[in-house]
């Protein structure tokens, strides 16, 4: 439940206290109260900012690229996505709360690249390969934790076959991220990513034909396959 409600047994308890005995349950109960308007505060801040990330998913599936404005679209794809980059997972999944609100995110994310796939695919693109570094070479632990959340807001982007020239896009976004399944490391990235292809490759399946025969698109498989096959043969 978001909101407190003020006809709880506690919430009646209180409005009985005797004016004599107010000073010393407010002084003795003013952290906890304290900690409890914080909580609340927190959760309402939450609600609100998930009622508007739906409200934008709604806006975005029907608006155009020219009618949104391209100051007003990189303006919310970078508040978007840096969401996503700097949560922290391990918060984040002990907080249902925090967790729709993110899911609500990588969706909203997911809506704008259907009209803005090229900046949107290259945030995730350049960050991810940036995140592969970083696990290598410090805290591999929360450096994979952290690549590995933000590899699942991947499977939202919405890819395309028509025309050509998204198809080139398409293409070029498996092929990095081919790149980077192939040289993953952790057990909980190679997890995120696996999970993360299978939409993402069905997006294309579904209605490619001869399209498949570009050479980005068939080195970018073989990679996701060469990957696979070595996974199969040993534990993640």
């Amino acid at each position: 439940m978001l909101f407190m409600d003020s006809s709880t047994p506690a919430a009646a308890a209180q409005s009985h206290i005797c004016p004599d005995e107010q000073p010393r349950v407010t002084s003795g109960n003013s952290l906890n109260l304290r900690r409890v308007t914080a909580v609340l505060s927190e959760r309402k801040h939450l609600a609100l900012v998930y009622i508007l990330c739906r409200a934008l998913i709604s806006v975005v599936q029907v608006v155009t690229r020219e009618a949104l404005g391209e100051d007003l679209g990189t303006r919310l794809e970078e508040i978007i996505f840096n969401s996503i980059k700097n949560a922290d997972p391990h918060v984040t999944a002990r907080t249902p709360n925090k967790q729709a609100n993110m899911n609500m995110f990588a969706y909203l994310l997911g809506a704008l690249s259907n009209i803005r796939f090229t900046s949107v695919s290259n945030r995730f693109a350049a960050e991810m390969d940036a995140m592969n570094w970083v696990a290598h070479l410090r805290d591999q632990k929360d450096g994979e934790a952290r690549l590995g959340y933000l590899v699942q807001g991947v499977q939202f982007l919405k890819l395309k076959v028509y025309p050509l020239e998204a198809f080139k896009d398409t293409a070029d976004f498996i092929a990095t991220f081919a790149t980077l399944f192939e040289s993953s490391r952790g057990s909980s990235v190679k997890t995120a990513m696996t999970k993360t292809l299978g939409p993402l490759l069905a997006q294309v399946v579904q209605s490619a034909t001869a399209e498949v025969n570009h050479p980005v698109w068939g080195k970018a498989i073989n990679l996701i396959l060469s990957k696979s096959h070595s996974m199969s043969d040993k534990p993640l």
